[in-house]
Order: C-alpha cells, then sequence, then structure tokens
C-alpha cells in the first residue's frame, strides 16, 4: 500500500459537483418554477374569494341591505380594528 495514491473523487467519496457557483442558475430556476407553481395552484381561489368580497360589497350598495342583516365588510372590517385597538 505504500506509494499508492488514492484520489478522493475517484473514489466516489464527497461531492461529484463543484462548488464554485456555477450551480446557482439551477437553484433559482428552480426556485422561479416552484413560486410560479404555486402561484397556479392557488390562483384561482384567490380569484373566487375576490369575486366574492367584491359581490358582497357591490349587492350591499346596489340593493341597500340594511347593516342588521348582511353589514358591508369594510364595515366589518372597520369595526374589528377599531375594536382591537380601543
Amino acid at each position: 500500500m505504500a506509494g499508492v495514491n488514492y484520489d478522493i473523487k475517484s473514489l466516489g467519496i464527497g461531492s461529484q459537483t463543484p462548488d464554485d457557483g456555477s450551480n446557482q442558475r439551477g437553484r433559482a430556476g428552480g426556485m422561479f418554477q416552484s413560486l410560479r407553481r404555486s402561484i397556479v395552484n392557488y390562483l384561482p381561489a384567490i380569484l373566487l374569494i375576490s369575486a366574492l368580497i367584491v359581490f358582497w360589497e357591490l349587492f350591499n350598495k346596489i340593493f341597500d341591505q340594511p347593516d342588521y342583516i348582511l353589514p358591508p365588510l369594510h364595515d366589518i372590517i372597520y369595526t374589528a380594528f377599531e375594536h382591537a385597538t380601543s
């Protein structure tokens, strides 16, 4: 065994990819794809909730509903914030 020099990379020990930053593009691309996938997955739910809020506000404004039946959302949020801060 004397005089035999084993190279760690040739034995398959350790990382086979260089750590000089050349792999950063792949990581950033993966993060972008993950973010895009999350947006695409949650977009229908976000649009549905937004449409319901807009419908709620317009319904109250157009049909002039009494506040005790269906108060406008902005009044609910304002009252909750006012009570939370007092």
